[in-house]
């Protein structure tokens, strides 16, 4: 999962910032679907992406030092997918067996963070 995020806040004293963030963000999922075959359980991997939003407050320690505690929400939408598989069987029991598959995700996350940051300022 990758992001592209902007924040911005207001400083309610000098050591703190309160803010709220957005951006885009991309993922990729994974979905397994467990079938009436016993021999092919497909795993089936997908891209999405979609908006994100959130919001934090953030916390001098020293000069360098600073502590973090963010909310962030994320809607990735609606990905459909459409497969078609054909079996074919030889033998005493040859024969073909068609599966179909149509399958929509609406995937959606949410999630809290504490990180801890420092300030790297070699002009000082």
């Amino acid at each position: 999962m990758t992001s592209a995020l902007l924040r911005a806040g207001i400083l309610l004293n000098e050591q703190t910032l309160v803010y709220g963030i957005g951006g885009w963000t991309l993922a990729q999922f994974e979905a397994r679907n467990v079938t009436d075959n016993p021999f092919f359980q497909p795993v089936e991997t997908l891209l999405a992406n979609g908006w994100t939003a959130g919001a934090g407050i953030e916390r001098k320690l020293d000069s360098n030092w600073s502590v973090r505690a963010e909310y962030r929400y994320t809607s990735f939408g609606s990905t459909r997918t459409n497969d078609h598989f054909n079996f074919q069987f030889v033998g005493a029991v040859a024969g073909t067996q068609t599966y179909q598959r149509q399958s929509i995700y609406d995937q959606s996350m949410q999630s809290g963070r504490i990180g801890f940051a420092y300030n790297f300022n070699p002009l000082r």
